[in-house]
């Protein structure tokens, strides 16, 4: 499955989508024809998540659909993992970032932000095998965590930085 799109596919007034109008402006500028990558949809809305919680403290319903049509199967479970505060940023002394995704098996998750990269098996099986699709539920709860600025900081060592990437 191949995650681009035309504008008449994500089109709000489409039949099989629900995305709202927001999204089909970002794909309408220029040409009227732009393929859009389901990605680019998901950077989209990260950023209207945390315009609308910086503006007005919550998120709108239409902007909850919005997530829910690019992420069916793990919206809610990553929601999940943002109300119980389980994301942590480790950022070393050089600059570079880990994020820990502490998951409800007790068990935790060193994730690449920027690489979009997940070592869990989900992340492995949907994203990587399977394609279906574009992030686990620890790498969306890390944007959704990170766009209402609920992260947790700790400053760490390059040497435990590599530990924990050691540890993938």
């Amino acid at each position: 499955m191949v995650y681009v799109y035309t504008i008449k596919s994500i089109s709000p007034y489409s039949s099989s989508s629900n995305l709202s109008e927001s999204v089909y402006d970002m794909a309408k500028v220029g040409n009227t024809n732009r393929r859009v990558s389901l990605r680019e949809i998901a950077i989209h809305l990260f950023q209207e998540v945390k315009e609308q919680w910086t503006t007005d403290g919550e998120i709108s319903d239409g902007l909850m659909r919005d997530l829910l049509t690019v992420f069916p199967n793990s919206l809610f479970p990553a929601l999940d993992l943002v109300d119980h505060k389980a994301v942590t940023r480790l950022k070393s002394t050089s600059g570079r970032c880990v994020y820990e995704v502490a998951s409800v098996s007790e068990q935790s998750y060193s994730c690449l932000l920027e690489a979009n990269f997940c070592p869990c098996s989900s992340f492995h099986y949907s994203v990587l095998s399977k394609d279906e699709a574009i992030m686990c539920k620890h790498l969306l709860a890390i944007h959704i965590s990170v766009a209402l600025d609920i992260v947790s900081h700790i400053g760490v060592t390059n040497r435990s930085l590599t530990e924990s990437l050691d540890n993938m």
